[in-house]
């Protein structure tokens, strides 16, 4: 039997592949310079979906490389 969805439970959305910032700049042609990493600054984030897709029954539908050229 599945567990019950709390009220308090956290719900990532979110394409479930990492993306860095770096990508995202190269995708729009955008200029960047690199700064030194900040104290207890993540060097990489990932949605954890797997709560939405269980609950929701949700999945990414979109692919946001391709969406994002073709914008």
């Amino acid at each position: 039997m599945k567990e019950k969805l709390s009220k308090s439970m956290v719900i990532n959305i979110g394409t479930g592949i990492n993306c860095s910032v770096l990508d995202l700049v190269k995708l729009i042609d955008g200029e960047y310079i690199h700064i030194p990493l900040r104290d207890g600054e993540a060097k990489e984030t990932l949605a954890d979906i797997s709560i939405a897709k269980k609950y929701l029954n949700w999945e990414p539908s979109i692919n946001l490389k391709d969406w994002i050229k073709n914008k």
